[in-house]
């Protein structure tokens, strides 16, 4: 597996091979777990959060204050990281972190912690650039202290996120009938 990134300028595609992508016992099932921040290719896989370093052709890890398997969001120009337990945002030049979620946080200090895990979560913004979350079916949106739930959304799969919105999906199984 890899990643292809197509230059408009030059006309060129760079590719870059995933190292280790998929094992039977470590393998990522996060559909976010590359991203381009600041010019930059990161992903997440193994357990671990890498660079590609272009120039040399070759991943380096330890790139920035995370580890484990976690989705990776660029949004609105900020880098965000997730997974079932936390969401993060990349600050001070990628050698800090803003801790936005965590469901080990005793107390609790945002409405996500007490939530439970965050299953199915996907990141995104709204119209104004706020950072919003998609999960437990509902949407939350970060206000800069805390998540503030903005609507229902119910789906049976982790929600889709792309360039010009977001799908919630729910299959005929769970919810009859199957909707987006």
């Amino acid at each position: 597996s890899g990643v292809a990134l197509f230059d408009p300028v030059s006309g060129r595609w760079q590719v870059a091979v995933r190292p280790d992508f998929l094992t039977l016992y470590t393998g990522s099932r996060f559909s976010h777990h590359s991203t381009v921040w600041r010019g930059a290719l990161y992903s997440s896989n193994n357990g671990k959060v890498q660079k590609f370093d272009w120039q040399k052709n070759t991943w380096d890890t330890n790139v920035l204050p995370v580890s484990g398997n976690c989705q990776l969001y660029n949004l609105a120009g900020k880098l965000y990281v997730a997974d079932y337990n936390s969401i993060q945002q990349i600050t001070d030049d990628a050698r800090g972190t803003k801790l936005l979620a965590s469901i080990q946080r005793q107390p609790p200090v945002t409405s996500l912690d007490s939530q439970g895990a965050l299953m199915n979560l996907a990141l995104f913004t709204d119209a104004q650039n706020f950072v919003c979350a998609a999960v437990h079916n509902k949407v939350f949106r970060w206000d800069g202290a805390d998540w503030r739930e903005i609507g229902a959304a119910p789906a049976s799969f982790q929600p889709l996120v792309f360039a010009g919105g977001v799908l919630f999906l729910t299959d005929w199984r769970n919810t009859f009938p199957a909707r987006i």
